[in-house]
């Protein structure tokens, strides 16, 4: 197993930022072991932004919520000043001490670390208070909620996904879902892989760009490569500089010529069942993806696995 070192801003739940060291098989995995520990079990996030540094550090965002963290994979260099965290007791035996709020709140009290969720919903939020953001953090990027363009463009591609039911065969489905999700988003080239259900791998069942013939029926295994673990864990990932990042599989980019810069992967799952994973290369317009291009290519996902999931049961 692998040491990790995770950054946890403070949010409503934690008055300040922590650090902690475990150990785990992957980034993902450290993550969700961090927020565990501080009594946020199930928090970690199923649709992210990784934005791989020159430290090789990952700045994680969650799409969903904003919020960011830092992991860091460890040098074996510094095993020996890895220091496991202990096992903390039960969340809802987890205490922690709430900072002074103004008056008609909560008064400096210890209370279970489960219940500050239910107070950030009961409770009215301060005006002055102030959340972490990827600016203040100085990590991750800032998520715009709110954006009337998003919620058009996400209608319109709910509005044209929707023919993908109508498709003969699961070759045109799969060539109509890529290329809206490219012609969306705006990237050079992409695929989409299939799960093969009589062995732990996943293959190319259509691709569009420049090398799209060379790489059609090139496999990799289940956590192989940026494709293979966002397919293993379900969860989506936009990722900024790829070649930073190990998990890349340079032997598919290397063997066909194609320089890759840019990545986003979504699992393609219905029903808590992963059929496979659809992959963007390489946006047009920008460096990086950014969550609404997570937000339209995940959607599209779902729906291609809705008609995956029909014409089997056909």
């Amino acid at each position: 197993m692998a040491h990790f070192e995770i950054l946890i801003p403070r949010d409503q739940g934690i008055p300040n930022d922590i650090t902690l060291q475990v150990e785990a098989d992957d980034w993902l995995s450290a993550l969700r072991q961090g927020l565990a520990k501080v009594g946020q079990d199930g928090a970690a996030a199923e649709n992210v932004l990784c934005d791989i540094m020159q430290d090789n550090s990952i700045h994680v965002t969650d799409t969903t919520t904003g919020r960011v963290f830092k992991i860091v994979e460890m040098d074996i260099d510094d095993e020996d000043n890895f220091n496991t965290i202990p096992e903390m007791p039960g969340v809802e035996d987890t205490a922690v001490t709430i900072p002074e709020m103004p008056a008609g709140q909560l008064q400096d009290k210890t209370i279970p670390a489960r219940s500050l969720a239910r107070i950030a919903e009961d409770e009215p939020e301060s005006q002055d208070a102030v959340l972490p953001t990827a600016t203040s953090s100085g990590i991750g990027r800032a998520i715009d909620f709110t954006s009337e363009s998003t919620a058009d463009l996400l209608q319109e591609v709910f509005d044209l996904s929707q023919k993908v039911q109508d498709k003969s065969d699961t070759k045109e489905a799969l060539d109509y879902v890529l290329d809206l999700a490219m012609d969306t988003i705006g990237t050079d080239s992409g695929s989409v892989f299939l799960a093969d259900i009589n062995s732990d791998e996943l293959r190319i069942g259509t691709a569009r760009g420049p090398k799209a013939d060379e790489v059609m029926g090139i496999g990799v295994k289940m956590g192989q490569g940026i494709v293979g673990f966002c397919a293993e864990t379900a969860v989506g990932m936009a990722v900024s500089d790829a070649n930073r990042d190990h998990r890349f599989y340079k032997q598919i980019s290397e063997k066909i010529g194609y320089p890759t810069k840019s990545i986003l992967c979504v699992p393609i799952q219905a029903e808590g069942q992963v059929m496979g994973a659809m992959e963007l290369i390489n946006k047009k317009t920008g460096s990086t993806f950014t969550e609404r291009d997570l937000g339209v290519a995940n959607f599209l996902g779902q729906q291609l696995a809705q008609y995956l999931e029909g014409s089997a049961s056909k």
